[in-house]
């Protein structure tokens, strides 16, 4: 799948990001979060993602044992 190229890019606040597009707002995630709820998932399971893979922190996760 091919994506269009914005018309501009500006410099991100982050350097890890490097150019993004100028349309786009940067700012802590929690200013866009309106609430977060807590579920069941019935095709989740408990297996840490691989070095290939975007790992997902459910929020029934226990951070500390």
């Amino acid at each position: 799948m091919n994506w269009r190229a914005y018309s501009t890019y500006e410099e991100s606040a982050n350097e890890w990001l490097g150019p993004r597009p100028s349309a786009w707002v940067e700012g802590p995630l929690k200013r866009w979060i309106v609430r977060v709820e807590s579920g069941t998932s019935v095709n989740a399971s408990d297996v840490p993602a691989t070095p290939t893979e975007v790992g997902v922190l459910k929020t029934s996760c226990r951070l500390f044992r």
